[in-house]
Formats: structure tokens, C-alpha cells, sequence
């Protein structure tokens, strides 16, 4: 038995601890070591299944979605006969785990619906409460989501993130024009890529060939002709030294978000307390 679990458990003998809050405690600190025997060994205490105990195990549920630990969800998932839902997509995006969609949407959950106030489609949920890290979004394309209907607003946050990707400036100067132009099927996100949040050099976030390489496949399907028309404009606005900042490229294709003050904002997140 672990130190953590030692601790617990010599707790438990002397006093009342709060199982609920102590297994929210352990799925927030990202004890992926010993987080699932702690969490099992918390919920093992005997407790009166009211509606209070179930409504907490909800909670829990999805918090260990969003946070991504997947033998978490799974234990909870048996244990406690709970299905994934919309909800469950959703926290799933969020965590970045491309294990944990895959175990939402094998479920029977549909990658093409959210059950969300502002957002209808998942894809679009991933790209705009996410652009920084797209790997949820690759995913959802991986299992079926439509990338044909994608809002403007979430393509403007797209192209913004092209240019922020390590070694996407490489990539399109060292692959050959006909290998770029390859129209890229769900197959190509099979594979998960590594990514890293932190900067690696000043703006350009962390990545590896395999992210890189799928940036270009999303763009190519989301933004279809108007990637290539884009990158026409941008090199000539190059050229002439009118290359800008990233917020001056924003509404290259609505003219309706160049303005800060225009843009939309942020929307309420649907899953309480994420």
C-alpha cells in the first residue's frame, strides 16, 4: 500500500472524512499513481444511496472525465452503473485525452451532437473553447465528426492557430506541393500526437511532426479552398511588409471580428463547475 493510501487510511479509523470531497480532492491533484486505489478505497465506505450520494457520483463522474483519468471514469462507470452522455463529450474534450473521447464516443455517445447551450457540435466546442491544443478535435474527426459545417468563427480560430504551431513554417516549405495538396481522409488522425502546452520558443507552442502534420490535415478539411486562397493572401500581404500582428488577421473570412471590441465572447462553459 502507497504512503497516500496509508495516510488515508489511518484517517478513516479515527475520524470523519468527507469520502465525496477527498475523491474530488485526488482526481483535481493528478495522482495518477495511486488516484484510482484512493478513490476506490473512499467510495468502499458504507453510505446510504440517497439522492444526495448519487447526485455527488454524477459530479465525480464527470470530473474525472474532464480531468481525463480513464481508469477513474471506468471504476466509477461499473461501480455505480453510469453511462456517458453528451455531458461526458464534452468533459472529454476538455481534458485533451485522446483515450478518454475514444472511451466516451465507444460508448455510444455521438460525436456529432452536444447538448450545450451555445454549441451543437462538438467540433466546434473543441475549436473554440480549445484552439491551442487541437488534439480533441482531431480526435472527434477521427471518429466521425462533420467537419463540413464548422462556423466561421471557429476557422478564424483555426488559422490563427497555424501560425502559432512549432514547425508548421517547416512543414509547408519542406513538403512537396502535390504531397500538401492531398485531400487527408479520418485515417490520418488514427494516430494521437504528442503536444506540449508550455512555450518552447517565444509564442510557438510545442509539438512533434505527427501534430503538425495533422494541423495541416484539419485546416485542409475545415477550411477546404479557402486554406489555399488564405495562404495566397497572407504571403503576398508578406511580400509587401503588411504581415501584422494575429489579432489583425482575425475575420479573414466574415470582415465581422478584425476589431477587439467585436469579437465574440467567450461563452459560458455547460458542464458545472469545470
Amino acid at each position: 500500500m502507497g504512503r497516500l493510501l496509508k495516510i488515508y487510511a489511518a484517517m478513516t479509523t479515527t475520524s470523519s472524512i468527507d469520502k465525496y470531497g477527498f475523491a474530488k480532492a485526488v482526481i483535481k491533484l493528478d495522482l495518477w499513481d495511486e488516484g484510482l486505489e484512493l478513490v476506490q478505497l473512499a467510495l468502499s465506505r458504507p453510505n446510504s444511496q440517497s439522492k444526495r450520494s448519487k447526485k455527488k457520483i454524477d459530479e465525480l463522474f464527470i470530473m474525472a472525465t474532464n480531468f481525463g483519468h480513464l481508469e477513474i471514469a471506468r471504476f466509477l462507470a461499473t461501480t455505480f452503473a453510469l453511462k456517458y452522455s453528451s455531458l461526458s463529450l464534452q468533459a472529454a474534450i476538455l481534458s485533451h485525452n485522446p483515450q478518454m473521447i475514444d472511451e466516451v464516443i465507444s460508448s455510444g455517445v455521438s460525436p456529432n451532437f452536444l447538448e450545450c447551450g451555445n454549441f451543437e457540435k462538438p467540433l466546434d466546442y473543441a475549436l473554440e473553447e480549445s484552439p491551442e491544443n487541437m488534439v480533441s478535435a482531431f480526435r472527434l474527426i477521427y471518429h466521425g465528426a462533420d467537419y463540413t459545417h464548422v462556423g466561421d468563427y471557429q476557422k478564424d480560430q483555426l488559422w490563427d492557430e497555424l501560425l502559432y504551431v512549432d514547425g508548421f513554417k517547416n512543414y509547408i516549405l519542406n513538403t512537396p506541393d502535390n504531397k500538401l495538396r492531398v485531400t487527408p481522409n479520418r485515417l490520418t488522425f488514427a494516430k494521437s500526437p504528442k503536444f506540449y502546452p508550455k512555450k518552447s520558443r517565444g509564442y510557438f507552442r510545442g509539438c512533434n511532426s505527427e501534430y503538425v502534420k495533422q494541423v495541416h490535415a484539419m485546416a485542409c478539411l475545415v477550411l477546404r479552398n479557402e486554406y489555399w486562397e488564405e495562404f495566397k493572401r497572407r504571403a503576398a500581404l508578406h511580400n509587401k511588409g503588411k504581415y501584422k500582428a494575429k489579432r489583425a488577421q482575425k475575420g479573414y473570412m466574415t470582415g465581422k471580428l478584425c476589431k477587439p471590441e467585436q469579437q465574440r465572447p467567450k461563452p459560458k462553459r455547460c458542464v458545472e463547475g469545470l
